[in-house]
């Protein structure tokens, strides 16, 4: 018969008595409990477990305040204030917790740091983990191993830590290119690192490749204690077992106590994919499964597998035992038996046989027996040499077999027992077919995978599809990078740069640029002319557009000017002056722009044909800036000639035929022909959502002139909702302060004034004028365009007299606008005159508008109708009534093509009822009404 536990039943009468008062008020616990109770300490024991749980309750009402933020995306949380620190960039994010990099916002002093936040502030266990990962941290010392600076609790009970920010790469991004020694010598950094936090009796519990930053010294750092233990503690709680599956130890996944040895395990799994160049992707199906052996799970790209075979398998197996009394004894063991491979010594976790034994005696003392073996082996010399030529002449066959192979199956496309009843096979499907072959071969040489991706790449980049062609360029750069290969490595780089530079990732572009100039420092001279040219264009388009001069656009035309008999070289010299062009235009250097791109047609028609890839790149560029000009006509001719050429030459679902539908379809929308320009518009954003993607940059670039399009009809509503689903994806890809993002800011902040939401676009406006005063240099072509935004706001917020000082300011500059600006200033002055109903003023502006609507669109394009109704307006309200029905007479027609709710057709219909009233009394004057 089993004996009742005294202390399990003391347990049940206190359980008892908290579960007969706690539904009673708290004033009355006392009282009730004396009459239930006989033992006083069991009554102070209920007591005590009541005002426990009210306090709980209380912790869990505060942190429910902030249970949004668990529900939000780490990212929105970027511009907040916790305490003195402001959260400026998400680094990274767990299911526990967020850390960012945080600057401190008060003036006692400046520093950066890294603030790890609780997601959940409402989990009272997670909140006492993010306690207790505080004070190990604060106890902890020792060098790799960030420090705690401070910790706290908003205002909104949000836990957080204050952490030394490291400069740094996470581990396995820092070890690619490394080889088999240097990762080695690393891990024991790490675990020296690692032995410092065991000497002070904390067990880290959750260490992975992502909790080990490398800084630009090498010196790895240790992060994250969140899980961390002191050793000697004798349970594990749940929350204790949340762990990375793929590095837990199996007894930390089983809940049992946990010691030293479970971050041997973890670092036995970190040294496996290290060595092994591959990840384990464990899980936790997985946590009582010895781990594959690295000789056996690195992939055939590993150069050193074969040197995984033996000891370093036997080291790994050990450290990560299922059983942790076979593992290593501590993490010291572990790096000593690493160090012991690295100096030719036997290892302790297998036992080595006699020849091994002298074989690592041999190659420690190599110098001595090499001295002894040199006469023996100047005999053998010759036998030596011609073993080595037939196997690199057996390797080159392997190669030119490999290549064969490919490019026989690239060509079986053609074959009609291939392609079956079709008639012929797209570019695009016959270069997915080779990708399929070079991913799918395994017995493919490395170093020929790499040069064929590169090559893959070329092509589909070529095509105009960006996003499959930057796989592959990356694949091939990885593998040549690793190959050794450093001019081809450079080439690869440098068309990863110039795509990110098109993209506008600028800063990108330039880093990797140097990057390729770093490695090819020594003999940058001896690369060859096309390489060079090829920098020198990628950094020149890249500076340019991040305005961040440093001669590379000096040192490019000096190039151009080398001219060598390379057809390859001519090809890239008309590329670098047609995107130097483009990007001149984009910034209204015009004159400069239209004269390299001229130059650039003139050498592709010279070396092409007119039907050419390098023609048509230029022409539609060559189209973008004569319009800026106002040279429309020959725009809208170069463009139409531009899109069609595309589409002949790279098929309907390219991301160039997408940018031709989009910018033909901009033009007609100036010319004021709406539907062909909806049409075009609705082509290019199908296209570009197959293409690149629904939430790429290039996306969100004809999101933004579909906007503009459904704004000029009258589609406000529908435009509003463009212009924030563009911004969206602006600020992802750029920041919220990058030019480009700042000018659809600014869009949208135009199209809410003119609705009437004046005070909503005044933030916008301000904010983005102060930044571009603070950034930009005096007379810069963005600064006008601000200027001309905020004389627009002074209008139609009613503060008239500062308009007409901001009018007469840009007035004094109007001969450096460019003509597009000089029209938006003709718009504003004829604006603020008929605001303030001085209505000869207004005509004359007014008719200086439809003037030069007329000259560029025509004078009975919907362009120019649209800007008769105010002056119609106008004319009405000086009793110029036959003047004023002409004007409706010539719009009303055009109007037709606005959309049925726009406004300016419903004052059109006003001014016609004001007009048929005529006979009668004169309306009175309305300067409120305007364009």
């Amino acid at each position: 018969m089993a004996v009742a536990d005294p202390a399990d039943a003391r347990w049940r009468r206190v359980r008892a008595l908290f579960e007969a008062v706690c539904d009673r008020p708290p004033e009355q616990w006392t009282a009730a409990l004396a009459q239930l109770g006989i033992d006083p300490a069991e009554r102070d024991e209920a007591l005590a477990l009541l005002r426990a749980q009210t306090a709980e309750l209380g912790r869990l009402r505060a942190s429910l305040r902030s249970v949004a933020l668990d529900a939000e995306q780490p990212q929105a949380w970027v511009g907040r204030t916790l305490g003195p620190w402001r959260l400026q960039e998400l680094i990274g994010s767990g299911g526990m917790a967020a850390v960012f990099l945080a600057e401190r916002v008060d003036s006692l002093y400046r520093r950066k740091v890294a603030l790890k936040v609780l997601r959940r502030p409402y989990d009272p266990s997670l909140a006492a983990r993010l306690a207790g990962e505080r004070q190990i941290l604060a106890d902890l010392r020792g060098a790799g191993i960030a420090r705690l600076y401070e910790a706290g609790v908003s205002e909104s009970g949000q836990h957080y830590l204050v952490m030394e920010h490291v400069e740094g790469e996470p581990l396995d991004a820092f070890v690619r290119g490394l080889g088999l020694e240097d990762r080695l010598r690393l891990f024991v950094r790490i675990c020296r690192v690692v032995q410092t936090a065991h000497a002070q009796s904390v067990v880290h519990c959750d260490l992975k490749p992502a909790n080990v930053l490398v800084d630009d010294e090498g010196a790895p750092v240790l992060l994250d204690f969140g899980i961390a233990r002191l050793v000697g503690a004798d349970t594990v709680s749940a929350a204790d077992r949340y762990a990375t599956p793929a590095y837990a130890s199996p007894e930390l996944v089983a809940g049992r106590a946990v010691g030293v040895a479970a971050d041997v395990f973890s670092l036995g799994v970190m040294l496996a994919e290290l060595i092994a160049d591959r990840a384990l992707r464990r899980t936790l199906d997985d946590a009582q499964a010895p781990i594959p052996r690295p000789s056996r799970w690195a992939g055939p790209a590993c150069r050193w597998r074969r040197r995984l075979a033996g000891d370093l398998d036997a080291i790994a197996a050990r450290a990560c035992e299922v059983d942790p009394v076979a593992r290593y004894a501590s993490v010291e063991a572990l790096a000593d038996d690493v160090e012991r491979f690295l100096g030719r010594y036997p290892v302790l976790a297998r036992r080595p046989s006699r020849l091994r034994i002298l074989g690592l005696g041999a190659r420690r003392h190599w110098q001595a027996i090499a001295i002894g073996a040199i006469a023996s082996g100047l005999g053998a010399l010759f036998v030596v040499q011609l073993i080595q030529a037939r196997a690199a002449a057996d390797t080159s066959a392997a190669v030119a077999t490999q290549v064969s192979d490919f490019l026989v199956a690239a060509f079986e496309a053609a074959d009609p027992r291939e392609r079956g009843l079709r008639p012929e096979l797209t570019a695009r499907e016959v270069l997915d077919r080779s990708a399929a072959r070079v991913e799918a071969e395994l017995a493919m040489a490395p170093d020929v995978r790499a040069r064929l991706q590169v090559a893959l790449g070329r092509a589909y980049q070529n095509l105009g599809l960006p996003r499959v062609a930057w796989r592959h360029l990356q694949a091939g750069a990885d593998g040549l990078r690793a190959a050794g290969a450093v001019s081809e490595t450079a080439e690869a780089d440098v068309l990863l740069a110039l795509q990110a530079a098109k993209e506008g990732r600028y800063d990108e572009a330039l880093a990797r640029l140097e990057g390729v100039s770093a490695s090819l420092k020594p003999r940058f001279g001896a690369a060859s002319p096309l390489l060079r040219l090829r920098i020198l264009h990628a950094q020149a388009v890249a500076e340019v557009g991040a305005r961040c001069e440093r001669g590379a656009e000096a040192r490019l035309l000096a190039a151009l000017g080398e001219r060598p008999d390379d057809p390859a070289w001519r090809r890239q010299a008309v590329a670098a002056l047609r995107d130097l062009g483009a990007i001149h235009g984009s910034h209204e250097r015009l004159e400069v722009s239209e004269r390299m791109l001229r130059a650039a047609l003139a050498a592709a028609l010279e070396a092409y044909g007119d039907t050419s890839v390098e023609y048509q790149q230029v022409l539609g560029a060559l189209s973008r800036t004569l319009y800026v000009q106002g040279r429309v006509d020959e725009s809208v001719a170069l463009a139409e000639r531009n899109l069609a050429l595309t589409a002949r030459l790279f098929g309907a679902q390219s991301t160039f035929t997408a940018d031709a539908e989009s910018r033909l379809a901009g033009l007609y929308l100036d010319l004021g022909r709406y539907d062909d320009s909806a049409r075009h518009f609705d082509r290019s954003l199908r296209i570009s959502a197959v293409v690149d993607g629904e939430t790429s940059r290039a996306y969100a670039g004809k999101l933004f002139g579909m906007g503009i399009m459904e704004e000029a009809r009258g589609s406000v509503a529908r435009a509003e909702a463009l212009y924030r689903q563009a911004l969206a994806l602006y600020r992802e890809h750029m920041g919220r302060d990058h030019e480009t993002t700042q000018e659809v800011e600014m869009v949208l902040a135009r199209l809410l004034m003119r609705v009437g939401r004046v005070e909503a676009a005044r933030e916008p406006l301000r904010r983005i004028a102060d930044l571009r005063r603070r950034t930009l240099p005096e007379g810069a072509p963005e600064l006008r365009s601000i200027e001309l935004s905020e004389l627009e706001w002074l209008i139609r917020a009613g503060r008239y007299d500062e308009a007409e000082a901001a009018l007469a300011r840009l007035e004094a500059v109007r001969d450096s606008l460019s003509p597009g600006m000089v029209l938006r200033w003709e718009m504003q002055a004829a604006r603020l005159a008929q605001r303030r109903g001085q209505w000869p003023r207004a005509v004359a502006a007014w008719q200086a508008v439809v003037a030069t609507f007329s000259r560029l669109y025509g004078a009975d394009s919907t362009a120019t109708a649209k800007w008769r109704i105010p002056l119609a307006e106008c004319l009405v309200e000086l009793g110029r009534h036959e003047e004023a029905a002409e004007e409706l007479h010539r719009a009303r027609p055009r109007l037709a093509a606005l959309a049925p709710e726009a406004a300016l057709r419903v004052r059109a219909g006003e001014v016609a009822s004001r007009l048929a009233a005529a006979g009668g009394d004169r309306p009175a004057p309305s300067p409120e009404r305007d364009g």
